[in-house]
């Protein structure tokens, strides 16, 4: 954690969110896309780290993180600069490489040190790629939340047979009567696949799922409390069955296997996940169900 100025190769660039879980490990990750590219310093705030470290090895981060007090001096000093993505236009990256540019420029006419906040929701998975091992090494599931999945996993397979082939499923209550049909097609695209499947579903409002998914034989439900429990149960599955959300995009992400997804049409802006927001490369297991 960088408390004093030692270390720093100025400018500084901070990547800052106020959001949840997924979306923290959505700036960290696009932090790590930028690590090393440019003459300057790429941290994240202390609140994504405690966030991040709450579902993996913190030894594994290898992003600095800023201190609340080096930030608020820096406030105090006058030399942080606050840098806003499109919100209107759910554009939340296009800032970034124009910033970091303007920045370092800044820096080698002037050299002032100053501080970057780079706010927002980073929404754009294409700038994962080619960093996918970078990234997976720095988001190392916690042992602690490792056995709790595994523990789960060992119990269904005790009830269902050793031969099950454990399929993820993240619910969100804001998508979830919408998406009725994708949640019915997605199920039926793995029983097809898999010879003997059995579906894990997580949500954020479980009694409304299991409302609509129970009459289904081959699911079960997380009887686990927190989210980071459900996100490391998730990605201790097979294959994944995901909706538009961070959360959910990084416990399939975290998988590995295949993965189905709903592709959202007549969307005023790009979804989160999308066929364009995708790829170019580590995204080949993926597969858009289309849904209206």
């Amino acid at each position: 954690v960088f408390s004093n100025t030692t270390w720093i190769q100025w400018p500084l660039m901070v990547f800052s969110t106020v959001g949840r879980l997924g979306n923290c490990l959505n700036s960290y990750a696009t932090a790590l896309t930028f690590h090393g590219r440019y003459p300057a310093t790429v941290a994240v705030t202390e609140y994504i780290f405690k966030r991040i470290a709450s579902l993996v090895f913190r030894e594994h981060l290898e992003i600095p993180v800023v201190s609340e007090e080096l930030y608020l001096d820096a406030h105090d000093m006058g030399v942080v600069e606050k840098v806003k993505p499109d919100y209107l236009k759910n554009d939340m990256v296009s800032h970034l490489v124009p910033t970091f540019l303007r920045a370092v420029s800044e820096y080698q006419h002037h050299p002032q040190e100053k501080v970057f906040i780079l706010e927002g929701y980073p929404n754009r998975m294409r700038l994962l790629a080619g960093h996918h091992h970078t990234i997976r090494n720095n988001f190392k599931i916690r042992p602690d939340l490792q056995a709790t999945a595994l523990s789960f996993l060992s119990r269904v397979r005790a009830r269902r047979g050793r031969n099950v082939t454990f399929v993820g499923v993240h619910v969100r209550r804001g998508d979830y009567v919408r998406y009725m049909e994708y949640y019915t097609a997605a199920l039926q695209h793995f029983r097809l696949a898999l010879a003997n499947p059995v579906f894990v579903v997580c949500s954020d409002d479980l009694p409304h799922a299991r409302e609509h998914l129970d009459k289904h034989t081959d699911v079960i439900f997380s009887d686990l409390a927190r989210p980071e429990e459900d996100l490391a149960l998730l990605a201790a599955c097979n294959h994944s069955i995901m909706t538009v959300g961070s959360f959910g995009f990084w416990a399939s992400y975290l998988t590995g296997g295949h993965v189905v997804y709903p592709h959202l049409k007549k969307c005023p802006v790009t979804p989160f996940i999308h066929p364009d927001t995708l790829g170019p490369t580590g995204y080949d297991n993926w597969l858009a169900i289309p849904v209206q």
